[in-house]
């Protein structure tokens, strides 16, 4: 009888302890999902090459990126940011500009897309994403540029500085080849919510 009372408690003891556990798993929230990732960018993505980009052997991080991204092959140069800010401004005003607009440059690519976004932060417009790699100049960042990150490189060749806002990562690798780094370029995919392209 003893033996009985002892199995007895212990059943109940378990049987209890299984019901609050039950319970417990049932009444956790929902966590969120991760976002479901897309093979498709449908938004403004424009890629600005630094000082040579259009040599194959330099300017080939931006190409790489944006081929993924967007199936183009050719990053803009550096030296033409003022005309791709108005064709971005002249986008906005006529309503085909496509968010979320995304901006990335390398060196002094990197320079052009922070004077991109200043030009376009004096129209209203919103910057969606920015990303500056290794820029030895680049703009102060605005309150239109919604979020932002920097990528610097730690070589004798590296030129970048920190930005005044956004995460900064740094790799230690030399300034041209930041530009191709599949960590980089992950990044931004994750950011952008796409599956990554090898």
């Amino acid at each position: 009888m003893k033996y009985a009372k002892i199995v007895l408690s212990v059943v109940v003891i378990l049987s209890v302890t299984f019901m609050v556990s039950c319970k417990n798993v049932s009444d956790k929230p929902n966590t969120p999902k991760e976002p479901e990732l897309s093979n498709k960018f449908d938004g403004t993505f424009v890629a600005v090459n630094g000082l040579f980009g259009d040599l194959p052997f330099i300017g080939y991080g931006m190409n790489n990126l944006l081929e993924k991204v967007t199936g183009e092959k050719r990053a803009r140069p550096h030296y033409v940011s003022g005309r791709i800010a108005m064709e971005l401004l002249t986008a906005h005003r006529d309503g085909t500009l496509k968010h979320p607009l995304v901006l990335v440059g390398h060196s002094l690519g990197g320079n052009a897309v922070t004077d991109i976004a200043y030009i376009l932060g004096k129209e209203g417009v919103v910057v969606d994403y920015m990303v500056v790699v290794d820029a030895p100049v680049p703009r102060e960042i605005g309150s239109n540029v919604r979020d932002v990150t920097n990528f610097l490189c730690s070589k004798l060749s590296c030129v970048g500085v920190p930005l005044n806002k956004g995460e900064e990562f740094t790799y230690d690798v030399d300034h041209i080849p930041l530009g191709n780094d599949e960590r980089l370029h992950r990044y931004i995919f994750k950011k952008l919510n796409l599956k990554y392209k090898d």
